[in-house]
């Protein structure tokens, strides 16, 4: 696993961690399927919510959530569409969430940005 892997798994370790804080319950992790990849998917409540998880330990490449472009968005779009469609899912409530991390190699300290119901571009 490389340095970049590793920073992302433990990224997702940690929004997950945050996320059941919060009181949601996690039904996938990483789930990757045709059309793209998720990192997580909750549920809150009622509604089922797809989080991509974007972790940094410096600032050289900019702000975690930038790095969610219109191609990514894209992407994450189709494969919110095929989860509903293997899962069999018709009529849910759902949206879109980033969490943002960054992660402080020395410190181990991570400082986490919640952007809940994010527009994605289709």
């Amino acid at each position: 696993m490389s340095q970049k892997q590793a920073t992302g798994k433990l990224g997702e370790e940690i929004a997950k961690k945050y996320l059941k804080k919060k009181g949601y319950k996690i039904l996938e992790q990483h789930y990757c399927l045709r059309g793209g990849e998720i990192d997580l998917i909750a549920k809150q409540r009622e509604v089922i919510v797809f989080i991509e998880v974007k972790t940094r330990t410096s600032a050289e490449y900019g702000a975690p959530e930038e790095a969610v472009d219109y191609f990514k968005q894209k992407s994450l779009f189709r494969a919110m569409q095929n989860y509903f469609w293997k899962e069999k899912i018709e009529n849910q409530n759902y949206r879109f969430d980033i969490i943002s991390i960054n992660l402080d190699k020395n410190s181990r300290i991570a400082k986490i940005k919640h952007f809940e119901n994010v527009e994605l571009a289709q």
